[in-house]
């Protein structure tokens, strides 16, 4: 009888231990579950934050592109103003050269009529 009373008392036991085994295997795999799905939305932020930055680096890009553009407009320009100056100032000085010769040759003519 004794056996028997132990026998049960142990499969009683067994019985507990396998039930408080099973609860904290379970509260095991919900802590499990709850941290890859933690995992997975720290992952997804870290794709959404590539993903910008990527973003980011083309339209730095795209600025770079464009400010190297127009610079060398502005390069271009100034050229085209410089010969511009230069092309006055050959005008100017063959403007005064002719009203030199003019007022040599002419003296009454070359003075302006207001």
């Amino acid at each position: 009888e004794r056996t028997r009373e132990a026998a049960v008392q142990a499969q009683a036991r067994a019985e507990s231990e396998l039930t408080l085994a099973r609860g904290r295997a379970d509260q095991a795999g919900r802590e499990r579950d709850k941290a890859v799905t933690g995992m997975r939305q720290m992952a997804a932020e870290r794709d959404a934050v590539a993903e910008k930055l990527a973003e980011r680096d083309q339209w730095v890009d795209q600025l770079a592109q464009a400010v190297t553009e127009q610079r060398a407009q502005i390069a271009e320009l100034s050229q085209e103003r410089d010969a511009a100056r230069q092309a006055a100032d050959q005008a100017r000085s063959l403007i005064d050269e002719l009203t030199r010769q003019l007022r040599t040759i002419m003296p009454s003519a070359a003075t302006p009529r207001l």
